[in-house]
């Protein structure tokens, strides 16, 4: 009898717990219950399960296509997008253009018919907002003028073998967040990169020589920027804009340094330079009020 009534006693102790909220609380403890991989061009997932029934999702991105020196995607064997207009010129192919609009992944091959393709020609791809994706194939040489104005470019990586990017190449792609420059890049034309405002970092390779007038020009996103020894032209207001810009370093090997190169830059305080202060004198250039500058200093 009184092993009866102790567990009526507990039984109406549980219940009133459960009514007045001082019953231990559930710990979610999930573990993975389902997976889909991502591909080049779908997104996957993977999902996780609690005993207690409650299950979350995680999205995981598409991988994007990761062309070889022949064009070819290592991973899904893609060979480059279909429908590109090519025009033949000096020894290789130029992409002249899509065939038509709305695709959002734009791959260009190392080769066409059997022969290299060099080129990206002026317009090529401007205006055409629905490219987020853009993958160049080792072989091409220059991106014409205007090539990607105004896409939607999300990320992009340039080919070592890539030697000049061309005025206005990138301009407003305002997607754009990060760019890796090849190691073979020379130049980079006046507004290449302007209005890039989501642009947050870009590393200059040591074989850049050029870097013209408002390249990076309002690239808002943009916070430090090494320019690297052997740069012998940085135009009029290359980094002009750059508004959370707090750090840059420019090489004694400069030979020109343009006029407001640093206007509008209200995060910057110091310039470092690695020549002296004779070098600077000689480029006859000024820093905004209140920007100090740094001689000697090492990139």
């Amino acid at each position: 009898m009184l092993k009866g009534k102790l567990g009526v006693a507990l039984a109406l102790l549980l219940v009133g717990c459960m009514v007045c909220g001082c019953a231990p609380k559930h710990t979610h403890v999930y573990e993975k219950s389902a997976e889909q991989l991502p591909t080049c061009t779908k997104a996957g997932f993977t999902e996780y399960l609690c005993s207690c029934g409650e299950s979350y999702r995680e999205t995981l991105e598409p991988l994007g296509h990761s062309l070889d020196g022949e064009g070819m995607c290592s991973v899904c064997g893609y060979g480059g997008s279909e429908g590109l207009a090519y025009e033949w010129e000096d020894g290789g192919w130029t992409v002249a253009g899509p065939a038509a609009y709305g695709e959002e992944r734009l791959a260009v091959a190392a080769k066409h018919e059997s022969q290299p393709v060099v080129k990206i020609a002026p317009s090529a791809f401007a205006h055409n907002a629905s490219i987020r994706e853009i993958a160049l194939a080792e072989g091409l040489e220059e991106i014409g003028n205007d090539a990607f104005a105004y896409t939607g470019a999300e990320k992009v990586r340039l080919p070592d073998s890539l030697k000049r990017v061309g005025s206005n190449a990138f301009l407003s792609c305002t997607a754009l967040a990060e760019v890796t420059l090849g190691e073979g890049t020379e130049r980079l034309d006046a507004y290449a990169f302007a209005y890039c405002t989501a642009l947050g970092g870009v590393e200059l390779p040591a074989s850049v020589r050029y870097v013209g007038n408002f390249a990076f020009y309002q690239c808002w996103s943009l916070e430090e920027m090494i320019v690297p020894n052997g740069v012998t032209f940085v135009g009029d207001l290359a980094f002009a804009g750059c508004r959370d810009l707090t750090s840059v370093f420019l090489p004694a090997s400069l030979e020109t340094l343009g006029s407001y190169v640093f206007s509008e830059c209200p995060s910057l305080r110091e310039v470092r330079f690695g020549g002296t202060e004779e070098q600077w004198n000689a480029l006859g250039a000024e820093l905004p009020a209140g920007v100090a500058l740094a001689c000697g200093a090492e990139g």
